[in-house]
C-alpha cells in the first residue's frame, strides 16, 4: 500500500539531486577552470600580426574540458591556453526545467508531492467505494498531480514575478 508514495518519493528525490549536482558541476567545472586555465603569466599579443589568438565563448559542459584536453593532446600547451568562465546575466525565471537548464525552481515538486498523498488516501478510501483501491490510488494520483501543477503556476504567476531574476 505504501510502495506508490516510496516510488513518488524516489522520483522527487532524483529529481532534485540531479539538478543540485548539475548546479554543483558548473560551480566546480569555472573554479577548475580558472585555476588551471587562467594563469597571471599569459601573454597576450601586443603586436599586430605577431600570433594568432582563437577566441569562444560557450556555456559549460563537459564538452568544454574536452575540447581543452584534446588542444593539448594537439601539441598547445596549458600555458598557451586561456580559459575564461563567463558569469551568466540575470535570467527569468522558467517555469519548467529541461534536461540542459534547470534553475531549480519548478513546477514538479508540488505535483510530485500532492500526488503521493492523493494516491495514498485514494488506495485507502478505494477499498471502501466502488472501483477498487487501484483505480481511485490512480485517480488520486493523477488528480493531485494536477492540482499541484495549477498550484504552482498560479504562484509563479502572482509572486515570482514579483522576486529578482535569478542569476548563477
Amino acid at each position: 500500500m505504501f510502495l506508490p508514495s516510496v516510488y513518488g518519493f524516489a522520483t522527487y528525490d532524483a529529481y532534485v539531486n540531479t539538478i543540485e549536482y548539475n548546479r554543483l558541476f558548473e560551480k566546480e567545472q569555472a573554479a577548475f577552470i580558472k585555476q588551471k586555465y587562467q594563469k597571471p603569466s599569459f601573454k597576450m599579443p601586443t603586436k599586430v600580426g605577431a600570433e594568432v589568438y582563437i577566441t569562444a565563448s560557450f556555456e559549460h559542459s563537459i564538452i568544454l574540458e574536452l575540447v581543452i584536453s584534446e588542444l593539448e593532446q594537439k601539441g598547445i600547451s596549458e600555458d598557451q591556453i586561456c580559459a575564461i568562465p563567463m558569469n551568466e546575466p540575470q535570467k527569468e525565471r522558467k517555469l519548467l526545467d529541461t534536461i540542459h537548464r534547470a534553475d531549480g525552481l519548478s513546477m514538479f515538486d508540488v505535483a510530485t508531492a500532492l500526488g503521493t498523498i492523493f494516491m495514498l488516501f485514494g488506495v485507502m478510501w478505494g477499498f471502501m467505494w466502488t472501483w477498487g483501491p487501484i483505480a481511485w490510488g490512480l485517480i488520486g494520483l493523477f488528480a493531485g498531480g494536477a492540482i499541484g501543477l495549477v498550484f504552482k503556476y498560479i504562484y509563479y504567476k502572482l509572486y515570482a514575478r514579483k522576486e529578482p531574476p535569478i542569476g548563477k
